[in-house]
Formats: structure tokens, sequence, C-alpha cells
């Protein structure tokens, strides 16, 4: 999950370096960084590169597979591209993670003196806009990291040394009052590069993870030496982590591409893209889009005496959006039930909140241990209020004026079980993962594996829905689903 990092922290990581010295807490610290500068080429050498790009390429490792299973983990194609421009005081990332499925969660942020944040999802882009990967900007090089090391607000102490990998390693830790957050640099004590970090990390799944990232196989490219991979991983179980190669390392002036907006994307006000807003789908039905300003939506069913919420995705930050968004729905009514579709953290990470709100929980059986640990960790001795759906079953919701069914899938490429929620009288089916629609895409995107599956599990159920919505893109008709099977080649039809 990603935390929204404001501007100014993008604008003290682009910076040109200022004559004075970080402030230290012991000398050693000083002495630390300045043999890591001179084993990297140099201070001199590393404040006069105007600018740095390189690609990303490889996978991605999450718990995808059933709660309470350990791996192996199959990665997630993962690519990314990273351009920094120190002399312009500008930065832009431009990520992409392809999910079961067929689902690419793609993200694209310029920052310096104007922060972009571009849709692709939605054809769209929003100036001075929060930003969402600047927390991370440093992550996979160490060249952005020795500069923020020698920020004049760095705050810098010596850990002594440790053991890495193998290796004696002389720690570095590192705080930014500006960031309210910090991480343990090791620096090789036979090298003085920089072998990698740890930083503590709060995870749904592992509340009090570290992460980990090594940087490996160094070579020279204009008199600095800088890594050919990275790599990383969450100290706990189960294993998170990517194992990434770095390539097209270029030092100098940053391309002049990485900063243009495509000119057919529509710039949209910033607070229209952050979200969240609302859109009634059908009397009491409403679907919250656009949650923590990103392509991730939560339904709302009110029924007669209280509300049943399905999805709390991202984080608390989202979790307290969406709250304020049911009060705007129906105000004084409370939440009776929150409907989780699966176990996977992005959905996950604002569920607290709602079940804080006296929500009771229910879910995909599998996903029983997973829920429960995420529960306890930010209530230890609290017992959460499950209720289990079991694979291949069906729930029904209902009271006098509404009736919802809940289906528990579990022949799908995406997670072992997830739950569908299917309204008869609307016609309205709601999904997350399996099937996603970008409207302007739809005419030439063709469905993917999830999305036939999908369609293959409705016609054994003999449901017709006319409309899928979906916690990613935009709400489906019939039509669009017939076209996108037909583009896959598909034979199926609903």
């Amino acid at each position: 999950m990603q935390m929204l990092v404001p501007l100014a922290l993008f604008v003290l990581f682009s910076t040109p370096l200022l004559a004075q010295s970080p402030r230290l807490k012991q000398h050693s610290a000083q002495q630390t960084l300045e043999k890591a500068l001179a084993a990297h080429g140099g201070a001199a050498r590393i404040a006069a590169a105007s600018g740095l790009s390189y690609q990303l390429e490889g996978g991605f490792y999450a718990p995808l597979q059933a709660p309470g299973y350990h791996g192996p983990f199959e990665p997630l194609p993962l690519s990314a591209r990273y351009v920094f421009d120190w002399a312009g005081q500008r930065s832009a990332i431009d990520s992409k993670l392809v999910f079961p499925g067929g689902f690419t969660l793609h993200s694209r942020e310029l920052a310096g003196p104007e922060s972009v944040r571009i849709d692709h999802a939605g054809h769209a882009f929003s100036r001075n806009t929060p930003l969402s990967l600047a927390a991370n900007a440093f992550r996979y090089h160490p060249l952005p990291l020795l500069r923020q090391l020698q920020h004049p607000d760095a705050e810098l102490s010596d850990g002594g040394e440790d053991e890495f990998f193998g290796s004696k390693v002389r720690r570095l830790t590192a705080r930014w009052p500006r960031l309210a957050t910090g991480l343990e640099v090791l620096v090789d004590a036979d090298t003085g590069l920089i072998a990698g970090y740890r930083q503590p990390r709060s995870y749904p799944l592992q509340p009090k993870g570290v992460n980990t990232v090594r940087f490996l196989d160094y070579h020279e490219l204009a008199g600095l030496r800088l890594p050919a991979k990275v790599s990383g991983e969450t100290l706990s179980e189960p294993r998170l982590g990517f194992e990434l190669a770095l390539s097209e390392q270029t030092l100098g002036p940053a391309p002049a591409d990485a900063f243009v907006v495509p000119a057919d994307y529509i710039e949209v006000p910033a607070e229209s893209a952050l979200g969240p807003y609302v859109r009634e789908l059908a009397p009491d039905v409403h679907l919250v889009e656009r949650l923590g300003g990103q392509d991730y939506a939560a339904l709302v069913l009110v029924f007669d005496d209280a509300v049943t919420v399905v999805e709390a995705p991202l984080n608390e930050q989202a979790g307290q959006q969406l709250l304020a968004a049911v009060e705007q729905i129906a105000p004084g009514k409370p939440i009776k039930t929150l409907v989780l579709s699966h176990h996977h953290d992005d959905h996950l990470g604002g569920m607290v909140a709602v079940i804080d709100r006296g929500a009771r929980v229910l879910a995909p059986a599998g996903a029983e241990a997973t829920l429960r640990a995420i529960y306890a960790a930010k209530h230890p001795g609290q017992a959460l209020a499950f209720t289990g759906i079991a694979a291949g079953q069906k729930m029904l919701l209902a009271d006098a004026h509404h009736q919802v069914e809940l289906y528990n899938l579990s022949d799908n490429p995406h997670a072992e079980q997830i739950l569908a929620l299917y309204i008869p009288s609307e016609k309205l089916l709601f999904q997350a993962d399996l099937f996603t629609n970008h409207a302007q895409q739809a005419a030439n995107a063709p469905a993917n594996e999830g999305g036939i599956a999908l369609v293959r599990w409705l016609k054994a159920q003999g449901i017709q829905p006319e409309r899928i919505a979906g916690v990613h893109g935009t709400v489906a008709s019939r039509a669009d689903i017939n076209r996108m099977l037909s583009k896959a080649k598909s034979d199926l039809r609903l």
C-alpha cells in the first residue's frame, strides 16, 4: 500500500546539494558516509550528476495464494522507469504491475515545481495533487539515496557493526524529520559500497515487518559505481519482496519525453482526480470511486435498518474516506456488515476502520486466518466478528425490500477464493480483479483470463447481468463484455 506524500517531500529529495553538512549525532556516522561516497565515485562526482534515469524489470512477490500458504510465490511482472532531473529539481516515475488475470496497476507521476498525476485508466491527468510514489523514490537505486543522505535535513547516527547476507557492514541510521520516517543504511565494511538498507514498515499482513533491500552486482558507469540488480523482501512470513534488474542506466540530462503528458489526455481538477466521489448505480446501491485518489472503489448497499459495505481497499486513509461517503449516502445509519472479496492486501487496508464502526465481516472462508491476524495486530486480545462463505457456496443478504446474493468463486486465476455479489432486481454484478473495464479502452481491449473465467462461471450459474461493476475501472454493459470476449477470440458470450 502506498502512502500519499505531499509535493514538498519530492522537492526535499530533488533539490541540489547544499554546502552544509547533515546534522550528526556521532562523528563516526560522517566517516561512514564519506567512505560510501568515495566508494561510489566521490562526493564531487555524485553532486555534479545533473540527472539519472534507469529501467527496472523483474518480479514482485506477494501472498497471492490461499491465506496461510507460504510459498513458493509466483512473481507478478513489474516494470518501471525512474527519472531524476536534479538540475531541474524534478522527478518522474512510470510503474506497471501486472496481477493474475491481467489487471495492470499503471502509475505515473511527475514531481517538481508542479506535481502531476497521470491516470492511464481514465486518460486524464491532474496538476498540483499529492503523489503516492514519492516515499519510495530512492528505493531501488543507491545514487538517489546517497544524495538524500547528504541533504542538510538528514539526521545521521552510527549504528555500529553488523552482518548482512554474510558480509560485515556498518549501520548508518538516517532520519528526515519532515518525512517522519527513517531507515538503516548498510555500508560494506570492506568496499564502502552501499550493500542495502533496512526500513520498518507497517503492512496489513505483517504490521511489524521490516523491509530489507540489497544492491547487487556493482559495475562502473561514468566514474560512478552502480548496481545492476536490486532485491528486497519483508523479514517475516509469508515472504513479500521483489527481484529486479537495473538497465538503461544513464547519467546526465533527463530524457525530454519523461515529463510529457500524453496529448490526448484530459486535464481534470485535482480534487476530482483524487476523489472519492459517489455514483448511484440503482436505488440504495452506490459506488464510491477513486478511494485514496486511485483506481479503487467500494460498494455501499443501504438496507432498511443498516448499511452493508463491500470492500475496504488500500489503507486507513481510504477507509476514513469510505466512512465519510457512507455517512453522506445514509446519514445516521449504522454499518452492520463489511463484505471483503478476497485476502489480497490492497483490498484490506481500510477494513479495520470500517470494522471499528461495528461491522461484522463476511468473506471467503479461506481468508479467515489472514483477516483475524490483521485485526488482532490492531486490536490485541479482541475477537473479530467473522462469517465465512465456503468455496462454491452462496449466501443471501435480504430484508423486506432488498435482496443481494453473495457467491464464493473458487475456480478463477486471481485468488484461491473470491466473492462476487449479484443484485437480481438490478441485474447488477459487483466483483474484484476478475474483470476490469476502462471506458476509453473497452472497444479495443480483449477480456483477460479473469474475465473469461468470470463469464464461464456466470453462465454455469445461469446469471445474466446487464452491468458489471468492480473495484477497478468503470461499469461495463453486457455489450462491453461481449465485445471484449470477442477481442479475446473466446466463443463465450453473456
